[in-house]
């Protein structure tokens, strides 16, 4: 997406991939099935109570790029040693709105699967093939990661669940004027 605000400036592929919070959007929702057009799905991993944590799920239907950026980016700065924008998400923040999709969990995070580390310019890594890594960056050639797997903890239980990333977006170059 292309804004014309000064404060976010850019095009931005709206994909929030930490150990806690998963955003994305996407023309399916489970919440809004029936409905027409795009919706910003959020997947965040909170605190319960202590030693409690459940996972909530929150989708919200997409009207206007601007809102939708301004909802989930606090603000854009710039590495200073690539001076790549580096984007700094809001917070997820449980609402009573949200619907609960696992609670009464001790731990659980996201992971996200890197095929090519090699390609990460300035990470310093050799060809190690696959990684999973808890903090996903898009970077060129490699916007999504190529599987997201979610782990959890319960008591004296674990589990995980690997969901392929099938979706692929390619940024077109800006119109030339």
């Amino acid at each position: 997406m292309t804004l014309s605000d000064p404060d976010l400036p850019g095009t931005f592929v709206v994909l929030q991939a930490s150990a806690k919070c998963l955003r994305f959007v996407s023309s399916y929702g489970s919440v809004f099935r029936s409905r027409s057009g795009l919706v910003l799905a959020e997947y965040g991993i909170v605190e319960a109570s202590p030693g409690n944590v459940e996972v909530a799920l929150r989708e919200t239907p997409v009207g206007d790029n601007e809102v939708l950026l301004r909802t989930v980016i606090r603000s854009v700065t710039n590495d200073p040693d690539t001076g790549a924008p580096v984007i700094n998400y809001q917070p997820f923040l449980v609402r009573v709105t949200d619907l609960p999709l696992m609670t009464g969990l001790r731990n659980a995070w996201f992971e996200y699967l890197d095929l090519h580390p090699e390609n990460n310019p300035g990470s310093g890594e050799k060809d190690t093939g696959p990684v999973w890594r808890e903090n996903w960056k898009s970077r060129q050639g490699a916007l999504y990661p190529e599987a997201i797997r979610f782990r959890w903890e319960r008591e004296n239980q674990a589990g995980e669940e690997v969901i392929p990333v099938r979706a692929k977006f390619m940024l077109q170059p800006a119109p030339q004027q």
